[in-house]
């Protein structure tokens, strides 16, 4: 698999399932969701491998009605 071990989950699925982890601290007090910054993929993930994600809000924006 491309000189893998083994054959590593698409990264995409990967982004999917640590934004799913984001939910409970981010999304859930969140208007809308603008983007996402300095995301890394470091390393193949693997099926069975265990993922951590950490959240940081490095923004904020003023909705038309003045609030944040």
């Amino acid at each position: 698999a491309l000189g893998y071990d083994g054959m590593p989950v698409d990264d995409m699925l990967v982004f999917h399932i640590v934004f799913g982890k984001t939910v409970p601290d981010i999304s859930l007090n969140a208007v809308a969701n603008l983007g996402y910054a300095d995301g890394r993929f470091g390393v193949p993930v693997y099926p069975g491998d265990t993922l951590s994600a950490q959240s940081e809000v490095i923004g904020v924006k003023e909705n038309s009605n003045g609030k944040t």
